[in-house]
C-alpha cells in the first residue's frame, strides 16, 4: 500500500512540482505553495508562509538547501510528515 502512495505522490509532483536540487546534488520535483496560512500557538495568530512538498525518498531535513525555479530556499520547519512525502516551511535566501 505504501508503494501506491509513493507512486501517487511522484505522479502529482511530476505535474505540479518544479525541477529542483535538494542539498545541491539531489535532483527532485518539489511543489512550493506561496502564502499558505498557518495557525500559530494561539487561535488569533495566523501567518503566511511558503511551503514545499518533497518526496520522502529524497530524505529532506530541516536546514537543507533547496534550489527551485522560484528561487533558493532553506527548509525551515517540518509541518507535515506522511509516509510518502513531507511538507516544510521554507525561507527564501
Amino acid at each position: 500500500m505504501l508503494e501506491l502512495f509513493r507512486d501517487a505522490t511522484a505522479a502529482v509532483l511530476s505535474v505540479l512540482g518544479g525541477d529542483s536540487l535538494l542539498r545541491g546534488t539531489v535532483s527532485c520535483k518539489v511543489n512550493i505553495e506561496h502564502g499558505v496560512q498557518l495557525a500559530g500557538l494561539d487561535e488569533n495568530m495566523v501567518v503566511d508562509r511558503d511551503v514545499a512538498t518533497i518526496e520522502k525518498i529524497h530524505n529532506p531535513k530541516v536546514g537543507d538547501a533547496l534550489t527551485h525555479p522560484d528561487g533558493s530556499y532553506i527548509l525551515d520547519a517540518k509541518i507535515e510528515d506522511k509516509e510518502a512525502y513531507a511538507r516544510f516551511v521554507v525561507l527564501k535566501v
